[in-house]
Order: structure tokens, then C-alpha cells, then sequence
């Protein structure tokens, strides 16, 4: 009824959030190397803040920011597979404060340290 009365359809309120959601995804895969401002974001995509958060939470599973560390800590199990970096320069790469800080996120996400990470990839080449 809401869209109604304001001339859009339910459809062209998906298709918006839809687009949304698109570009703040895109922006995440650009700046895996730096730290993301949320506020800045939503200043680019011309949204409220909390609007964002609840739009992106329900298209994503994830709020934001939760769903970006998820990206990195994905770029950094990457990186620990197919290279020989330091975890301080996967750390610098993408952005962590430091290694410490890698470590924690890393095995916060994926139940493993970066280390025990590494050696059961390089067990099963």
C-alpha cells in the first residue's frame, strides 16, 4: 500500500535495495587493502546509515562491516595458500593493525590460526 500511494511498486524498492547491497559489495572487494568508514560509505551510496546496515543485514546475512572482515580474513586464508608472506605482510596488505590483530580475526572466522592454516595446506600439496 505504501508504494502504492507513493507511485512505486515493491518491485522498485527490491531493485533499489538490490543495487545498493551490489554497490556496497563491489566497494568492499576494492578496499580489502583499507580500512572501510561506514559512514563515508553510506555518504557515497546516498543512504542513512542504519537504513544501510538493516538493508545489507537482511540481503546479506551480515551486517556490514562484519560481512567486510569475513572478505578479508577469506583474502588472507588466500593469501597463506598460494604464498610464502609473512603474516606481518599479510597483515600490512590488507589492512590489520597487525599480525596479532590478523590472527585474532583470522581464527575468530575460520577456527584455525593462520599458521595451523598454512601447514595443513602445505601437508596436503
Amino acid at each position: 500500500f505504501l508504494f502504492q500511494c507513493m507511485g512505486e511498486s515493491a518491485d522498485s524498492g527490491n531493485e533499489r535495495q538490490e543495487g545498493l547491497v551490489e554497490s556496497a559489495l563491489a566497494q568492499f572487494q576494492r578496499s580489502l587493502g583499507s580500512p572501510v568508514d561506514l559512514g563515508e560509505l553510506c555518504g557515497r551510496l546516498g543512504v542513512n546509515r542504519e537504513h544501510f546496515i538493516r538493508v545489507f543485514k537482511r540481503r546479506v546475512g551480515y551486517p556490514p562491516l562484519r560481512y567486510f572482515a569475513m572478505l578479508k580474513v577469506d583474502a588472507v586464508a588466500d593469501l597463506l595458500s598460494t604464498t610464502a608472506l609473512s603474516l606481518e605482510a599479510i597483515a600490512e596488505r590488507l589492512a590489520f593493525t597487525d599480525a596479532s590483530h590478523l590472527s585474532r580475526t583470522f581464527k575468530e572466522w575460520k577456527g584455525v590460526s593462520p599458521g595451523a592454516w598454512r601447514r595443513r595446506f602445505m601437508a596436503s600439496r
